[in-house]
């Protein structure tokens, strides 16, 4: 394993140089391969990782910017990096994930609010979307919130005043979209499960911008939305790591 020690300046070069050797040392006690394509040593693979760069745009309906954007479409290896993240507790693909989200803001959010007239003025609540119950406890956590975060981040070096309100659960039982026979079942199983839980603290905000991992029919985008407008509440867009093939 070959690890370069050019470019050092200052206390930076070095703590980047560290970083490098602790990785490099990690692989070597805990051998493991590119999520997307099991390339040895690689988290995700400079071929994998450039497939989270895209800007894939789906029309969606009764947001301000009338479209929802991902970073990749849903296959190949970003599917198997996506499912190895969220449902096989490789975690370490979670910065990987939020630095795609918070180029997506950076490329499509953030120029779209500086045109507004009132951007020194707007306030922003980025919102995770919301998982069931079954699947907080499969999984242990609320994987969205890592995605959250990161475009509150890009959002706040930007100037903005955004904050990071995990404002939304699901009640009751909708299943995984994948186990709903058909696209209206799957459209249909999210139905009046999505309520807001943090009314007082979304109020303060003048627009959400959902976060998501993976749009499908869209249904809980819609379902989140519906909720957040029953508060009065405006959405701006929905950001996502991928979109299924046939909607970009």
């Amino acid at each position: 394993m070959h690890i370069r020690f050019d470019g050092l300046r200052g206390d930076g070069g070095f703590r980047t140089v560290a970083s490098r050797c602790l990785r490099a040392f990690g692989f070597l006690l805990f051998p493991r391969g590119c999520a997307g394509c099991d390339m040895p040593d690689q988290l995700l693979c400079p071929s994998c990782l450039s497939g989270l760069s895209d800007v894939v745009a789906r029309p969606m309906p009764r947001t301000a910017m009338a479209f929802c954007f991902a970073s990749a479409l849903y296959r190949g290896s970003t599917r198997a990096a996506i499912l190895a993240w969220k449902d096989h507790g490789d975690l370490e693909l979670g910065r990987v994930f939020g630095a795609s989200m918070a180029l997506l803001a950076r490329r499509v959010v953030i120029p779209a609010l500086r045109r507004r007239a009132d951007v020194k003025t707007i306030r922003i609540a980025v919102v995770p979307v919301p998982s069931s119950r079954h699947s907080l406890r499969h999984r242990g956590r609320l994987h969205t919130l890592d995605l959250a975060g990161a475009v509150v981040r890009q959002l706040r070096s930007s100037g903005l005043d955004a904050s990071l309100v995990n404002g939304l659960d699901i009640r009751g039982n909708a299943g995984k979209s994948v186990q709903v026979a058909g696209s209206r079942g799957r459209a249909n199983r999210i139905n009046g499960l999505v309520h807001v839980r943090s009314r007082l603290r979304l109020q303060a905000y003048s627009s959400v911008i959902l976060v998501d991992d993976i749009i499908t029919t869209a249904s809980t985008l819609r379902e989140c939305m519906r909720a957040l407008s029953d508060e009065g509440l405006c959405t701006l867009t929905a950001l996502l790591i991928a979109s299924t093939a046939g909607h970009g």
